[in-house]
């Protein structure tokens, strides 16, 4: 499966709202990186899945809405929009997110996302 592929339907799994269906793209040392305000890194499959399940929780109906995408071999670019509703607040954040894929599976992702902005939207800043 092309790369660019791969990392499209990674994220409209997130829409899903099941951790399980989100974890399958990924590898077993996958890498997470955030950037930003509010950011928080970690690494591995198993410790993105004990994660996902508050974010889904917490982040309802969230879907990612894709504007642009750049793929290069196994070098995947998105320029997106998040949509959601974490504690009855409607937030759309832009961001862009960096990803490596390797054999049909995401093993890296940089995500660069406004946590400022985020703050605003649910009234926290």
């Amino acid at each position: 499966m092309k790369s660019r592929n791969v990392v499209v339907e990674f994220l409209e799994s997130f829409s899903l709202g099941d951790p399980c269906k989100v974890v399958n793209h990924v590898t077993d040392d996958f890498k997470n990186h955030q950037m930003g305000l509010l950011a928080n890194s970690f690494e591995g499959k198993r410790e993105y899945l004990s994660r996902l399940h508050p974010f889904l929780n917490k982040f309802k109906n969230l879907r990612y809405e894709i504007r642009k995408v750049i793929s290069e071999d196994s070098n995947v670019v998105v320029e997106y929009t998040l949509h959601a509703t974490p504690e009855g607040h409607d937030i759309c954040i832009n961001g862009v997110m960096l990803f490596v894929v390797d054999d049909s599976l995401i093993s890296e992702r940089s995500d660069y996302w406004d946590g400022l902005t985020y703050l605003r939207q649910v009234s926290l800043y």
